[in-house]
């Protein structure tokens, strides 16, 4: 997990739609306008980690307080991820806790998109295109 964090935090759009996220909804002054529960966790607790990596202190910056914010238990953090499943579900957690802020496409914007499968036959006068969103490429490393 952190070089995946290390690595999302080098995304300067992303890095700059975090700082950017306010933890408020509405008037900061009253306790009714600061988001709560686990919103409120996974947004601070990512702000806070960003803010660590930025000020580069000579000491390490703990994923531990994101990942239980996240609600994982026990061990459940402990558990080896591949990067592909950890960014899924970092991001389907991330994309839950920005709904209804002004950063809910943030994901989305930034690290999805579109691909179109085309199929020509042109012996036969054919071509089709369908677009397909996706998350994550795969690629086929020869070798």
């Amino acid at each position: 997990m952190n070089s995946f964090i290390q690595t999302l935090y080098m995304v300067h759009d992303f890095r700059n739609a975090i700082f950017k996220m306010p933890l408020c909804t509405g008037d900061p002054h009253t306790s009714s306008g600061f988001l709560s529960g686990q919103k409120h966790q996974i947004l601070y607790s990512i702000q806070k980690l960003f803010v660590q990596l930025k000020a580069g202190v000579n000491i390490a910056a703990s994923t531990v307080e994101l990942t239980e914010s996240f609600g994982w238990k026990n061990n459940q953090q402990l558990v080896q991820h591949d990067v592909q499943d950890l960014a899924r579900e970092f991001f389907s957690v991330l994309e839950r806790a920005l709904k209804g802020t002004p950063f809910e496409n943030l994901v989305s914007d930034i690290f999805k998109g579109t691909k179109s499968d085309i199929l020509q036959v042109p012996e036969h006068g054919i071509c089709r295109a369908r677009d397909e969103d996706f998350a994550d490429l795969l690629l086929q490393v020869r070798g």
